[in-house]
């Protein structure tokens, strides 16, 4: 085994075990009896990966936690405590669908959030929809979050087809590149990415010079890398879940690829620039969420929670953590604004009178009953001596 395939192996392993807005109370009728909820507590659901190639994504759900555990501490929610349980899916859509149908059928949750991954949430959508289960933050930046079908489910995240706009703009109107490169998962993730990327080129004047996909369970990614490279491309724009974007990065860098290298907030984290280490500096990412050290009121209230609340382990400070913390912030909202006797469709029209609401580390959100499709812009930044520089505002992308 080589230093580098060490180092790779390392990474991967490593990556394995890793105020609020108040409306006044809106009161939508209660049966007597509502799944999850009693005098004392609301239970609240998710299905996210704690293990596998996307298992970093796990600290998204101890963020949430760790956000409920604050909201307790300052009296619940109309007097309840919010308690989430959490199951590991493994990235796995079979896994996914298993575990909905525990958390609702079973375990008697009142709503879902931080379900993880886009064949994952699609897997789950009959099953939430058929029992009417609110799912706040679908973790996925797929468009068909926003789809009609998922009347029970509010996005957050901004979805792919806007980051491939924004990531190609930049691209090609700053950093002047003519012909790009896409690397990219295999699947309606990675292909939603795609396509934007090379409508975007065209309408920019710049071409896809070559596109290289991969699988999950792929470890070496030799040639992609010397694809792209031999494809003289000016930039590689990639559309990948951490392990493999770090595998990706490392492997570029052996075969001496130069070129400016740009990511999807997917692999976004301070656990993936500590792991590429001096690899990491000058990678881009668009980002939809605000920076967890940012000079902030947002950042430092979520510093301060996390630090107080959270198990750093599970839920170190970084972006992962911060946009599970954002999403508890969402909901929490929502059953807030649900009142006192809060019922599943209750809290579907309380979130849908959010309007441009800035009270989550998010930006303004709005959800309307004709749409749940959450936030609309990202904004670019970059690496550099291990931190992230802010270089553009928000971009919205027509």
């Amino acid at each position: 085994m080589t230093r580098m395939t060490r180092f790779v192996a390392f990474v991967a392993a490593s990556l394995l075990i890793v105020g609020v807005g108040v409306l006044p109370g809106r009161t939508f009728a209660s049966p007597a009896q509502t799944p999850g909820v009693t005098k004392k507590s609301i239970l609240i659901g998710t299905s996210l990966p704690l293990s596998g190639p996307a298992a970093a994504y796990g600290a998204i759900a101890y963020g949430t936690r760790a956000y409920f555990d604050y909201v307790n501490a300052h009296g619940g929610v109309n007097g309840r405590k919010v308690k989430l349980n959490i199951l590991d899916d493994g990235y796995d859509p079979a896994r996914t669908v298993a575990n909905v149908k525990n958390l609702v059928s079973n375990q008697g949750v009142f709503a879902l959030t931080d379900v993880l991954g886009t064949a994952n949430n699609l897997a789950a959508r009959p099953f939430i929809t058929s029992h009417k289960v609110p799912l706040v933050y679908p973790a996925t930046g797929s468009s068909l979050m926003a789809h009609p079908l998922n009347k029970y489910t509010f996005a957050i995240q901004v979805n792919y087809t806007i980051e491939g706009k924004v990531l190609t703009d930049y691209a090609v109107k700053t950093l002047h590149a003519k012909k790009i490169g896409v690397f990219y998962q295999n699947d309606d993730f990675g292909k939603e990415g795609l396509d934007a990327i090379q409508a975007r080129a065209t309408a920019d004047g710049a071409t896809v010079a070559d596109a290289e996909p991969y699988t999950l369970g792929q470890t070496d990614f030799s040639p992609q890398a010397l694809k792209l490279k031999g494809a003289g491309v000016d930039a590689v724009i990639i559309f990948a879940v951490p392990t493999p974007y770090i595998t990706m990065v490392v492997t570029l860098s052996k075969v001496g690829f130069k070129a400016p290298i740009l990511s999807s907030d997917v692999a976004l984290a301070y656990v993936v620039v500590k792991a590429l280490g001096p690899l990491a500096e000058g990678l881009y990412f668009d980002n939809y969420a605000g920076l967890p050290f940012a000079s902030t009121t947002k950042a430092a209230f979520f510093r301060k929670v996390e630090n107080k609340y959270a198990d750093l382990k599970l839920a170190p400070i970084d972006t992962f953590a911060a946009v599970g913390f954002g999403a508890g912030q969402v909901l929490v909202e929502g059953l807030k604004r649900a009142g006192k006797n809060p019922t599943r469709a209750g809290l579907v029209k309380a979130l849908e009178t959010l309007k441009k609401w800035n009270g989550s580390i998010f930006g303004p959100l709005t959800y309307t009953a004709k749409s749940h499709a959450g936030l609309s812009g990202s904004y670019i930044i970059q690496v550099h001596n291990g931190a992230f520089d802010t270089l553009t505002k928000y971009q919205y992308p027509k």
